[in-house]
């Protein structure tokens, strides 16, 4: 499976444009999360030595939501609504929290 996602992801990103690397450093809080940027690779959820980094693939969404829970599923502890010009490369949103 992560064979075949490596070798389509070309068609995720607009012609020409590069992923970030790292995911830039720019960090701001959310309630009481620091969130950043992230990365638009790996797709899904992932653990980087900086937290945890979220990247689906939208191509028609024009705005994405974040909902984050404890483990009784209840309130969320934090709705964090991403940025279309820094959390969003080609067809895929990211953030890391």
């Amino acid at each position: 499976m992560r064979r075949i996602l490596d070798n389509g992801l070309t068609s995720f990103f607009r012609r020409g444009e590069k992923a970030p690397p790292g995911g830039g450093s720019e960090a701001r809080g959310v309630g009481r999360f620091l969130v950043d940027r992230g990365s638009p690779l790996p797709l899904g959820p992932s653990l980087t030595s900086r937290g945890a980094n979220f990247a689906v693939v939208a191509s028609r969404a024009v705005g994405m939501r974040l909902e984050l829970f404890a483990d009784d599923f209840g309130e969320p502890l934090a709705g964090i609504d991403l940025d279309p010009r820094l959390n969003r490369t080609g067809h895929v949103w990211h953030i890391r929290v």
